[in-house]
């Protein structure tokens, strides 16, 4: 029998029509009789013939019939059995080849139409499973190791690291399929695993930024702007937008509460910085200009600190003319009239000193400074460099001078002295600072684990009184109970009892839209009726001792405005009074499931 690819392609007309047997051909002209048979029928042609022979011969040659052959018989039948057994079984040939190449056909479309690795390697292996090796074996089993080349892909790039390289890696191992193989029936899964990558990588960096919130501020501005950066158009951008929002409104918080201490030190550096920082960070921030106002004032007042330390070893002279270029160069200097009062004192410093009758005067007046007695010395010496008294003047300022020497290496050393006292004090200072929070953070934990177990006894307080009207209240070991009457969901404990403090009404919507209890997290404000049904229904639920609740209900005033909302007393127990409060009130939350 012939192979699956000897077998001819047959069209479907000539699969499904039988196959007739050819047209008999005509009996081929006799051949000529052997010589002796030829003698023998010429010698019996000459023998005489009695007078009725030829007549009896003649008649009984037109009465009989020619005997059947049956070799000729026989050969005919087989032939038309081996035309009828070629044609069934060139159909069935045809027929064979037809659906094969049909399945083969159905598979590359449903193969090219997949958009995962796992099921086309799937299928491919459920077909070479299914079908005896033929022409289409070798083409499926390709197909098979790319799949399972693309399958290696997957997993590799699957342990590659989630870094900023891994997009263009990744990418570039596909393309690089896709370049190997332009007429792949892969191209759909390639494509659809290609779009997968960055959505894959946008949820892994979110994740890991949201791990650092409890890390610093810088540390959190950095990551968020990386974020940012790597993912413009991310699925979590208006998430880290909103954190950005809250990392400046820290910095905000931070710079206002360090000023004071800034000025009382009068050393703005820790503040200029918060400001420098919050600048570069948030250009767009409304108040970038309220701190950049304060940040060139801070710098300003810096300035004037430094030019008064800096002319306590200048002459007056040189101490009004850097008070005049600082002026000149800054004309806009919040410090300006301050710098004014400093030149003023000057001028009239140096207008007693230039009272003083010679140089030899206010060499020896050791209530100057040392720098103005060597000047006035030079002073002399270049107005009179030759004189009856000149070597006296250079004796005089090299005294000065040595004096000047001396007194800058005490000051040096009495400076390096301060500082290793200094640092000493600091060290000490930083000891204690970290016991006095070792203590505080001890203190706290102390506090919150108190304040757990006293919430944790009021829960089993309120649930003990829960359980004694089971008709009416199914505890949930969430933390919410069930009101049969009404059908609602509620928490177990209030924000009192969860030691919240008082809110006012927006903020109470806020805290119980945020309020996730198991697995439960549509939590609203209750309705009026819904707490009088909780609380004056009989029996009653417990009371956490809040004065009154936050209600979901807000009261219209005037030209349609919402100043005020109603509220409801959990302790009046002989009646329901609706009274409404202003919304800045302080109340507290009784939150109940939304259904």
């Amino acid at each position: 029998p012939l192979s699956d690819e000897e077998i001819p392609e047959l069209s479907m007309e000539e699969a499904e029509s039988p196959r007739l047997p050819p047209p008999l051909r005509p009996a081929p002209p006799s051949r000529p009789l052997h010589p002796a048979v030829a003698m023998d029928m010429e010698a019996e042609s000459e023998r005489p013939v009695d007078d009725e022979g030829p007549w009896i011969y003649e008649y009984e040659d037109e009465d009989m019939e020619e005997a059947p052959n049956p070799i000729r018989t026989i050969l005919i039948a087989s032939l038309l059995c081996l035309l009828i057994t070629g044609a069934s079984f060139g159909g069935y040939i045809g027929y064979r080849a037809y659906t094969l190449k049909s399945e083969f056909h159905r598979l590359m479309t449903d193969l090219t139409a997949m958009g995962q690795f796992t099921k086309q390697k799937r299928i491919l292996e459920t077909y070479l499973d299914g079908h005896l090796p033929n022409r289409f074996t070798h083409p499926v089993t390709e197909h098979l190791n790319e799949a399972n080349a693309l399958l290696e892909i997957d997993q590799h790039i699957q342990a590659m690291p989630k870094n900023k390289a891994f997009i263009a890696t990744s990418l570039g191992l596909f393309r690089r399929h896709l370049k190997n193989h332009p007429r792949t029936p892969f191209m759909t899964a390639i494509h659809a695993t290609m779009k997968r990558l960055p959505t894959q990588l946008d949820e892994l960096d979110y994740r890991h930024l949201r791990e650092s919130d409890g890390s610093p501020r810088k540390v959190r501005l950095g990551l968020y702007r990386s974020y940012l950066i790597d993912h413009p158009q991310g699925m979590y951008t208006r998430e880290v937008k909103n954190l950005l929002a809250s990392i400046s409104d820290e910095f905000y918080m931070a710079l206002q509460s360090q000023l004071s201490a800034c000025d009382a030190k009068e050393s703005w550096g820790p503040c200029i910085a918060l400001a420098d920082t919050f600048t570069a960070e948030f250009s767009e921030d409304s108040r970038f200009n309220e701190i950049w106002l304060l940040r060139d004032g801070m710098v300003d007042r810096t300035h004037l600190v430094e030019m008064r330390r800096r002319a306590m070893d200048l002459s007056y002279d040189e101490a009004h003319a850097m008070y005049l270029a600082y002026l000149q160069k800054t004309p806009q200097s919040t410090t300006e009239m301050d710098i004014k009062k400093e030149i003023a004192a000057l001028g009239e410093k140096a207008a007693q000193a230039k009272r003083w009758q010679t140089a030899r005067t206010l060499a020896d007046n050791p209530q100057e400074t040392l720098g103005n007695r060597i000047r006035e010395v030079d002073r002399y010496l270049e107005q009179y460099p030759e004189g009856p008294f000149t070597s006296e003047a250079l004796e005089k300022r090299e005294a000065l001078k040595k004096l000047r020497i001396r007194r800058i290496k005490e000051k040096r050393e009495s400076h390096e002295k301060e500082v290793a006292r200094h640092a000493e004090t600091l060290h000490l200072e930083i000891q204690r600072q970290r016991l006095h929070d070792q203590q505080q953070a001890d203190a706290e934990t102390r506090r919150i684990q108190a304040m757990i177990a006293q919430t944790q006894a009021v829960e089993r307080h309120i649930r003990a009184q829960l359980s004694k009207a089971p008709n009416r209240f199914t505890i949930h070991k969430d933390g919410t109970v069930t009101d049969a009457q009404s059908g609602l969901t509620w928490t177990v404990l209030d924000s009192k009892n969860r030691r919240i403090a008082c809110m006012n009404f927006k903020a109470a919507n806020i805290w119980v839209e945020g309020l996730s209890i198991g697995e439960r997290s549509n939590w609203r404000l209750p309705t009026p009726n819904e707490l009088a049904l909780l609380y004056n229904g009989t029996p009653h639920y417990p009371p956490s001792g809040a004065p009154w609740y936050w209600t979901s209900e807000r009261e219209s005033g005037p030209w349609g405005s919402h100043t005020s909302a109603l509220t409801f007393d959990p302790n009046n127990k002989r009646a329901f009074i609706q009274k409404a409060q202003a919304v800045s009130e302080c109340g507290y939350v009784h939150a109940v499931h939304a259904p």
